[in-house]
């Protein structure tokens, strides 16, 4: 029996806004407005200032399309 099913569509243009609201890691998806880890097929927005914690990516594998970095962005 199926009780339900969540389908979570991502467009190619989607984009992720950092919030650093849970620490400086770049791969805690509650660090992210949707809520996501990026991924190579998003854009990423990280403003200056804006936020509790800088993003720090420690690793080779974080990803995104395009990287706007400064104030506003996104």
């Amino acid at each position: 029996m199926v009780v339900g099913w969540l389908t979570v569509v991502i467009s190619a243009r989607a984009q992720l806004n950092w919030t650093g609201t849970a620490s400086t890691d770049w791969f805690t998806a509650s660090n992210w407005s949707p809520g996501i880890v990026p991924t190579p097929a998003l854009t990423v927005n990280i403003n200056s200032g804006a936020t509790p914690f800088a993003p720090l990516v420690s690793g080779t594998s974080a990803a995104s399309s395009t990287l706007s970095l400064g104030t506003n962005v996104g």
